[in-house]
């Protein structure tokens, strides 16, 4: 394990993909403080979309697998063109490779989307600390709407601290399931296709996984719930399946 977090610690690539996502959320509240809205932070952060057009929110969540395979989640196609992968594979067995790879991939992504995502948050706060907006207020102009909508208003701080978590996993889990495709598309140009296919599909739906990645939407709690489930349930069955072929491979 130590071989991957020294990798991680000088890869490049992966500094670049987590200064990018803090550059992208500091543009959305630089944009969001031109347009002088008067509302609190809590409903002023990057995952809420409130900038006008939400470009930045669009530059990240829309082209996301572009951005995760800049990350960790190439490693394994970087390996293959390096031809390094028989070398590593003496050093440690074929399954313990191939799950620390993905194991990477997810807690790397994760921890830089938790991260870069928990500074927007409080950079909002203080940056609109004075907004006049408040959970309770604002509720107060949603008489008679979505239940599950009522309470975000209410507890604004939890929903974004859940929101933030949820976001995290599963952009964790996505770049787990783009790690696990390259097991089988060993080109970069296959993968990239793919894992665009794999995400363009679950947010351009009338069930789109936007509900769920973004804060006071008016999407049931039952809802949100079952997309998260279902795309969770795909991501963890796409892994499985790339990580299975590869080590049939090896057994054959």
């Amino acid at each position: 394990m130590k071989y991957f977090r020294t990798r991680l610690a000088i890869d490049r690539r992966y500094w670049l993909m987590t200064v990018l996502l803090v550059i992208i959320t500091i543009v959305d509240l630089l944009l969001i403080g031109k347009q002088r809205f008067s509302f609190s932070g809590q409903f002023l952060t990057f995952l809420a979309g409130s900038s006008l057009g939400h470009y930045p929110q669009m530059a990240l969540l829309w082209l996301l697998p572009a951005y995760l395979m800049i990350g960790p989640s190439r490693w394994y196609l970087q390996d293959v063109k390096a031809g390094q992968v028989s070398l590593l594979v003496t050093r440690m067995k074929r399954r313990q490779y191939l799950g620390r790879l993905l194991w990477m991939a997810f807690c790397s992504t994760f921890i830089s989307i938790l991260l870069a995502l928990l500074l927007n948050y409080a950079l909002a706060l203080v940056v609109f600390r004075h907004g006049s907006g408040s959970g309770n207020r604002m509720s107060d102009f949603q008489g008679g709407v979505e239940p599950f909508l009522h309470w975000q208003l209410l507890h604004p701080t939890i929903t974004n601290l859940m929101t933030i978590l949820i976001a995290a996993v599963l952009i964790g889990l996505f770049a787990t399931a783009i790690m696990a495709v390259s097991f089988i598309f060993k080109k970069t140009s296959y993968v990239f296709a793919l894992s665009m296919v794999a995400w363009f599909i679950p947010i351009s739906t009338n069930y789109s996984i936007m509900g769920v990645l973004q804060p006071f939407q008016e999407t049931a709690l039952r809802t949100q719930v079952l997309i998260l489930a279902i795309y969770i349930l795909i991501l963890l069955g796409i892994t499985w399946m790339g990580y299975r072929s590869e080590v049939k491979r090896d057994e054959l």
